[in-house]
């Protein structure tokens, strides 16, 4: 692994340290711990054909991969889905510096985006 993927990997680790600790925002409180979270596998299974809600939070989302995974990790609290967030922040900084490395400063741009 060359020195430059090492250090983006490490500055977009350090940078996602911030919100591991962190709480649900937003909408996150309904969608995720009053919607998706209680979901049978019946209703998980509902996501891939249809949006969450009706209406309300959920209603414009058919996004059936994202919500399933925040429906099964969303029931161990938003620890889960700040850790697999952090990974993968980490894993897409990486892979830019490795799309960059023929430009002239594929570090540079790591750092950025981490």
């Amino acid at each position: 692994m060359r020195n430059d993927v090492r250090w983006v990997a490490f500055a977009a680790a350090l940078t996602s340290v911030c919100y591991l600790g962190g709480g649900f925002v937003w909408d996150d409180l309904t969608l995720i711990e009053q919607t998706l979270s209680p979901l049978d596998a019946r209703g998980v299974l509902s996501l891939w054909v249809s949006p969450v809600t009706p209406d309300g939070p959920g209603s414009a989302y058919y996004r059936p991969v994202s919500m399933t995974v925040l429906s099964v990790l969303g029931r161990w609290g938003p620890l889960p889905i700040h850790v697999l967030a952090a990974i993968l922040h980490v894993f897409s900084a990486v892979i830019l510096v490795r799309l960059c490395e023929r430009s002239r400063w594929p570090l540079i741009a790591g750092l950025i985006f981490a």
